[in-house]
């Protein structure tokens, strides 16, 4: 079986990934799996977080 590609796993010093570490994450796995309705989609499900905080 091949191996796929993956992003790399980055973090800060205390083990928690920042909010552009998993966005340019998702990003990555969306365009490795030709998916560009889920990066949309992530894009409005975290406005809309913000927004309701």
């Amino acid at each position: 079986m091949p191996r796929t590609a993956t992003a790399p796993a980055e973090s800060t010093a205390a083990g928690r990934r920042t909010g552009s570490q998993t966005a340019a994450d998702l990003a990555f796995l969306a365009r490795a799996m030709e998916a560009p309705a889920l990066l949309d989609a992530a894009d409005r499900l975290a406005e809309r977080a913000r927004k309701e905080s």
